[in-house]
């Protein structure tokens, strides 16, 4: 019995002499590394809201009952980031997000007066390579054998890559160019790779010497060719904004 409490006073003893050693060096009071860490890997999930500014968006809202917030989801990813440096990251990161809607015409029924639905499918995959730019050192080396992680990290970040994209709409639709206009059924998709830019600023607060919250807000820029299902319109827009929350921990 006294032993347990006898063991709970060191580890609490330890613990509090731990944090005033590490608030007398000047660092986040939460801790040490034996060296500065040179990998960071990172998970987050968040929302991600398309732009869909693109004609084909402003038919799709026009004529259905969809709303431009309709094609914003879920997403969820993660980043892998290498040290260049005190203040400086390349990060290889993937991301995916996704929306499924249920829809119909506005202002046209069937001849039976009943609805003429569809279902819209809407995904984007980007991957990037980024640099990052820590305005502040993310760290602080205290001798020979420490390593103290800053407390608040903010960051920004840009960079290049490429984005997999799935716009799929499928069910009942109208050939207007028939008399009287009929309904058909059909799938009609457009997908593929497309070059994308992105910009980044987020922040990391340190939880252990090696782990830390992540928050982050990225705006990536793409627009697609939509092929041969979709004739007559633009480019489609699959440039947005998303947020997110993670963890990441140091290696």
């Amino acid at each position: 019995m006294w032993r347990k409490w006898y063991g709970w006073l060191a580890v609490a003893t330890i613990s509090v002499v731990s944090a005033q050693v590490g608030q007398a060096q000047g660092g986040s009071g939460r801790g040490f590394l034996f060296r500065a860490p040179t990998m960071t890997l990172s998970v987050h999930g968040g929302y991600a809201i398309p732009g869909a500014r693109s004609d084909f968006f402003d038919f799709t809202t026009d004529e259905l009952t969809l709303s431009r917030s309709d094609f914003a989801g879920a997403a969820f990813g993660g980043d892998l980031g290498f040290r260049l440096g005190e203040q400086f990251e390349i990060v290889l990161g993937a991301s995916h997000s996704a929306s499924s809607d249920r829809s119909e015409f506005r202002d046209w029924v069937d001849a039976d007066d009943q609805p003429i639905e569809q279902v819209t499918r809407f995904s984007r995959t980007p991957v990037a390579l980024s640099f990052r730019y820590h305005p502040r050192p993310s760290g602080r080396k205290i001798g020979s054998f420490a390593w103290i992680p800053t407390q608040f990290d903010p960051y920004f970040g840009a960079g290049v890559g490429k984005m997999k994209y799935i716009f799929e709409q499928s069910g009942d639709f109208i050939d207007f160019d028939t008399e009287p206009n009929a309904v058909f059924t059909d799938r009609f998709r457009s997908s593929g790779w497309v070059n994308m830019f992105q910009a980044s600023a987020g922040a990391g607060w340190t939880l252990a010497p090696r782990l830390q919250l992540t928050g982050e807000v990225r705006y990536q820029h793409a627009r697609a060719d939509m092929g041969d299902d979709f004739v007559g319109f633009e480019k489609l827009d699959l440039s947005g904004v998303s947020t997110n929350v993670g963890l990441a921990i140091r290696f």
